[in-house]
């Protein structure tokens, strides 16, 4: 008996973990994250630090129940310890808990709460009110809404930036890449695909870099993208362009390829035809050229590192080899490719800072986040001399709600300064050496599609056809361009080459001949009509040719033409060889004959002798006509010797 009531209760308390579990496991699941509307940046001695909360979601519970508590934990010591706690409370005792009830909290209209936290003052006596805090650095905050002694509902984990007093040293510089770009928007048929947030998210960034005019703000448009909003005729992206103009006249603009090309598949040719596109687009649409001498680059299958490098260059900490060397990306270093000895100046664009642009997070919180990061690596060696570059992930689309607080964290720090190149490049004393990193080699890029090549010398010839209507040729020469693009896969790649192939064909079925018929020449020599079509809408030019082995051309077998009107007739003078039905074969070609636009065949009918011919019959008549007469003579006078 006693047996069987053990191992009831046993069952019991196996029963009570089981079910004990999942709701335990349930609770965690449900904190939710509060929403970040602003906080304050950087915090002096005997300051506040003050976060502003989106209304949260009311739990279940009566708002007499729950309260606010920020938790306050020892400063950072390391970068690697900084990163865990963008996601994680530390493990350590905090060094102290500020409680806030929901009711007592100062609440706006909007339902919007601010929480505010006193610093201690090391020189006032002490006030419990106040967090005492351990000096300069970044202190992890977690902010809880829960039940009081109880569950947590909602959480917030943030930092305190603490600078108690002016640093005498120089500051941290920071450059900031601000990427104006969109997806590609060109497609192979010649089309543009614009997405108005893309697009309005342009102009939310071009109008909060014009109110911070930061020397550290370095605008970097994507040339492919701004073509795209100069061809829309719509009001939403022409705002974008005057938006994104206003901000060029104010900030460095760096220089790019219309389209990142990949190396080593593109040539020469197309690499240098892309950066001046690149750089022609830039001047003409922001209204003035981007600077001389910068260059971002973040895939090692950018065809730039293929030559000569750019003269400075900001390269992701990804591209370069690995070093046994202690690395910190807070300096400028001297870069080399792999298979060169000469080297350039760099700066090292860190992945840690670049993975706060997270398109799915909260963009304040993001902000501050990156701010608290750049001051842990001030504080990894304060008072010397350091720079950097923050260069946000390719996939990041640019959003106004981040970098407005941190461009304006970063122009308020009493820490971080933001610089431009020449301030960024600077090394920290003549004296100093840069340490010298080396490129990755290149990945296994993706081969160009077999049909490329032919198509780029089609394209080529197309734009000496296309010479009067410019756009037209450009808009061919860009999606060759794009078609190259290191942003494509292979399977993408070969999609948009078949497409660009079927475009260009349309083009060229665009300029007709006449199909078959029939010519006569009612003289020797004569003039024949031959009448070009043209579909296309702008002025073509063209090369006509004549060919065939029993016709003579005395003015020539090929004409230029410029087709301004969709029939065009040009008349040719041709000379006949032999009577009867003479094939003619009729070539429309491009300028430099590479491309035939157009073919026909057909037939001319010679009803007139040539001159030869009439003197061969006249001369066989003759023959003829002597023979008969000789022959008719000689008859007459046989019968009449025999008689005799």
């Amino acid at each position: 008996m006693k047996c069987n009531r053990g191992i009831a209760l046993v069952l019991a308390l196996l029963s009570a973990m089981v079910t004990a579990t999942p709701a335990r496991a349930q609770t965690t699941a449900k904190i939710r994250s509060l929403t970040l509307e602003s906080q304050t940046p950087w915090v002096s001695r005997g300051g506040a630090f003050s976060v502003r909360l989106k209304k949260p979601a009311q739990p279940a519970a009566a708002a007499a129940d729950l309260e606010y508590a920020i938790a306050v934990y020892p400063a950072s010591t390391s970068r690697s310890a900084f990163t865990q706690t963008l996601t994680t409370r530390p493990r350590t005792a905090p060094l102290a808990v500020i409680t806030i009830g929901l009711t007592e909290a100062v609440t706006d209209e909007s339902g919007a709460v601010t929480l505010d936290v006193g610093v201690q003052d090391p020189a006032l006596p002490r006030d419990r009110s106040r967090v005492g805090l351990r000096g300069a650095g970044v202190y992890p905050v977690s902010v809880d809404l829960r039940t009081i002694g109880g569950a947590v509902h909602s959480r917030l984990l943030t930092h305190l930036v603490f600078v108690p007093e002016p640093p005498t040293g120089p500051k941290l510089a920071v450059g900031v890449i601000v990427p104006a770009r969109m997806p590609l928007a060109l497609r192979a048929d010649g089309t543009d695909v614009l997405r108005s947030t893309d697009v309005n998210a342009l102009t939310s960034v071009a109008a909060t870099l014009s109110t911070l005019r930061t020397a550290g703000a370095l605008l970097a448009p994507s040339p492919e993208s701004l073509a795209a909003l100069a061809r829309s005729p719509r009001a939403n992206e022409r705002n974008a362009i005057v938006a994104l103009q206003v901000v060029a006249r104010d900030h460095l603009v760096v220089a790019a390829p219309f389209v990142a090309t990949a190396a080593p598949a593109a040539t020469v040719e197309t690499r240098q035809a892309s950066a001046d596109r690149g750089q022609e687009v830039i001047t003409d649409v922001l209204g003035s050229g981007p600077a001389a001498g910068v260059a971002i680059v973040t895939d090692p299958d950018d065809d730039r590192l293929a030559a000569d490098l750019p003269s400075r260059l900001i390269v992701s900490d990804q591209l370069l080899q690995p070093t046994s060397q202690r690395v910190t990306p807070a300096e400028p270093i001297a870069l080399r490719a792999a298979t060169a000895r000469a080297t350039v100046p760099a700066l090292i664009a860190d992945s840690g800072l670049a993975a706060h642009f997270d398109n799915k997070a909260s963009p304040v919180l993001s902000a501050h986040h990156l701010l608290a990061d750049l001051a842990t690596i001030y504080f990894d060696s304060p008072g010397r001399f350091r720079s950097l570059a923050v260069n946000p992930p390719d996939s990041w689309r640019a959003r106004a709600a981040l970098l407005a607080p941190f461009l304006a964290g970063l122009e308020s720090s009493p820490i971080l300064e933001a610089a431009g190149p020449d301030r960024l490049f600077k090394l920290a004393t003549a004296r100093t050496t840069p340490r010298v990193r080396v490129l990755q080699g290149s990945s296994s890029p993706t081969p160009l599609p077999a049909g490329y090549a032919g198509l780029r010398r089609t394209v080529a010839s197309l734009r000496e056809v296309m010479a009067d209507a410019p756009v037209v040729a450009q808009g061919f020469a860009d999606r060759l361009m794009v078609a190259a693009s290191a942003s494509f896969d292979a399977s993408e790649q070969r999609a948009y080459v078949r497409v660009l192939q079927d475009s260009v064909m349309e083009e060229r079925r665009k300029f007709r001949l006449p199909s078959g018929g029939s010519l006569t020449l009612t003289a020797r020599r004569a003039g024949i009509p031959i009448t070009v079509r043209s579909e296309a809408g702008y002025d073509a030019r063209v090369v006509v040719q004549l060919a065939s082995d029993r016709l003579r051309f005395p003015g020539g077998s090929t004409r230029t033409l410029t087709l301004s009107h969709q029939n065009t007739t040009e008349r040719f003078t041709v000379q006949s060889l032999g009577s009867g039905n003479v094939p003619l074969r009729v070539l429309l070609k491009s300028p430099d004959g590479r491309v035939v636009l157009a073919e026909s065949r057909l037939t001319v009918r010679s009803r007139n002798a040539s001159g030869v011919g009439v003197a061969l019959s006249v001369g066989a008549l003759a023959f003829l006509l002597i023979w008969w007469y000789r022959h008719a003579a000689h008859r007459r006078r046989t019968p009449a010797a025999g008689d005799a």
